[in-house]
């Protein structure tokens, strides 16, 4: 009796696992139609275009937000690319002294970038910019000036108004739009698809215009009482307190770029020294001076592209009547505060040293 039922047995079972792996069977076919194509190397004409929000932090200027962009067109026979803008709107937001947030520091710059002209022997690049630096410092000048903290018995709570004055006696606002404008000729070149091998003649041009706003009660407004008081100590702090009032600034720079890194943005091995000579014809308040820079950044890979040593060197010599910003700034081909900061030396605070020797 159950071998009479077995071939009706067998045909349900035959038909329920039919049904059962069909949508299995549709699926693979599917996948068998469609197959993925491969994306193979990028064009070589083609336009890339990005944007990221810009978050960063220091610990003179606080936590940093914005929007970062850019716009790239790549071409045959260009490298890098053939042009690059790079657009930046960002600010930084810090916890104000005793209560509430201030904002240190507001920066926005077009950068333009545009390699391989001339047969690929210039190479030009700009920014035209807008800066905010809400807390300058200013601690005087030379190795023996001091960080006092007067704000020391005063306490936040009884009068928060005193007490955040007192934390600025070592700040000032400068605010300054700019134009830097730079072109780097091939000197020589034996560069590789891995490695720069490279020296360029760097000719430029830095123009800003500058406000400088004292706080009330700092360390730089008791100066600029004292060198207009005409005593001797006011006339010994006139030949380094230069360029307090509103002025424009234009600086001239010369020199040579030595490139052996294998990247240009993220390197990981090789050197770039920048030696370099600035001299500003003095346009306003009499500000004519020169600078002569040498700036020099060493990299050494450790575990390939994932650990890399990188260490920074750096001697500036000042003559003449540079404006006492320019004192703690160094380099030509992008000028950095210094020494001091993140841009130059961590662990000591933004413009805390500021000479004509640095």
């Amino acid at each position: 009796m159950c071998l009479g039922r077995l071939p009706a047995l067998l045909a349900v079972f035959v038909v329920v696992s039919a049904l059962t792996h069909a949508p299995v069977a549709e699926a693979r076919k599917e996948k068998i139609k469609k197959p993925k194509k491969p994306k193979g190397p990028p064009k070589p004409e083609r336009i890339e275009v990005g944007a990221l929000p810009a978050l960063s932090y220091d610990s003179d200027l606080g936590l940093g937000f914005g929007l970062i962009a850019s716009v790239a067109r790549f071409s045959p026979g260009y490298r890098p690319y053939r042009w690059r803008l790079e657009l930046l709107l960002s600010a930084n937001a810090k916890r104000a002294p005793g209560k509430g947030i201030e904002v240190p520091f507001h920066d926005d710059y077009l950068n333009m970038d545009f390699p391989g002209l001339a047969g690929d022997r210039l190479r030009i690049t700009a920014r035209v910019g807008f800066r905010k630096f809400a807390n300058t410092g200013y601690y005087g000048f030379g190795n023996d000036s001091a960080a006092t903290e007067p704000w020391e018995g005063i306490d936040p709570d009884q009068d928060l108004m005193a007490y955040q004055a007192a934390r600025r006696y070592h700040r000032f606002d400068h605010i300054y739009p700019l134009l830097l404008f730079n072109a780097r000729i091939k000197v020589w070149d034996r560069s590789t698809v891995l490695q720069r091998r490279r020296i360029e003649a760097l000719v430029g041009l830095n123009t800003t215009y500058n406000i400088v706003r004292p706080y009330p009660g700092s360390l730089l407004e008791q100066d600029i009482a004292l060198e207009a008081s005409g005593t001797p100590d006011g006339k010994a702090l006139g030949n380094l307190l230069q360029g307090t009032d509103p002025h424009a600034l234009v600086v001239l720079s010369a020199g040579a770029l030595f490139d052996t890194r294998d990247h240009e943005y993220t390197p990981t091995r090789g050197t770039f020294t920048e030696l370099t000579v600035r001299a500003s014809p003095g346009v306003q308040q009499g500000l004519r001076y020169a600078a002569f820079s040498i700036n020099s950044a060493w990299y050494k890979s450790f575990i390939g592209e994932y650990l890399s040593f990188a260490i920074r060197g750096v001697a500036d010599v000042i003559a003449g009547d540079a404006p006492f910003y320019e004192l703690t700034r160094f380099g030509a081909l992008m000028p950095r505060d210094g020494p001091g900061g993140g841009w130059s030396l961590r662990g000591v605070p933004r413009q805390r040293y500021a000479g004509k020797s640095n």
